[in-house]
C-alpha cells in the first residue's frame, strides 16, 4: 500500500524544500496552489483506501461469502472492481450487492468468475 502514496509524497517533499529555500511571492503562490491540489489528491487516495476497507469489512460479515478468492480494488472516485472467483451465482450476487450497499461506493465493476467447488 505504501507504493500508492509514493507518487504523492515525492511532490510534497519538493514543495516543502521550495518553501524552506525561500522564493518570490509568485513562486509562493504557485507552491500554495500546488499544495492545495496535492492535499485534495491525497484526500481522494485515502478515501479510496477507506472505501476498500469498508467493502472488505462488509463482505467478511456474510457467512456465505468466502473471501479467499476475492480481489477488491477501489479508486478515488468510489469505483469498486471485484475480481477473483466465487463458488456460486448466489455468492456472486451477494458480493456485488453488498459492495453496492457500502457508503462511498459509486459504481461496482463485476469481474467475478463462478467456479463451483473452489474455496
Amino acid at each position: 500500500m505504501n507504493s500508492r502514496y509514493s507518487p504523492i509524497l515525492a511532490p510534497a517533499a519538493l514543495l516543502m524544500a521550495g518553501l524552506l529555500m525561500g522564493c518570490s511571492t509568485q513562486d509562493s503562490q504557485k507552491i500554495e496552489q500546488d499544495t492545495q491540489s496535492l492535499a485534495h489528491d491525497t484526500g481522494k487516495a485515502v478515501g479510496g483506501v477507506g472505501i476498500q476497507a469498508k467493502v472488505v469489512t462488509a463482505l467478511s460479515t456474510h457467512k456465505g461469502v468466502d473471501m479467499s478468492g476475492l480481489h477488491i480494488d477501489t479508486n478515488s472516485d468510489g469505483v469498486v472492481t471485484l475480481g477473483g472467483h466465487v463458488r456460486s451465482e448466489e455468492e456472486k450476487q451477494t458480493v456485488v450487492e453488498t459492495a453496492k450497499g457500502v457508503s462511498g461506493v459509486t459504481k461496482v465493476v463485476d469481474n467475478l468468475r463462478v467456479q463451483p467447488g473452489t474455496s
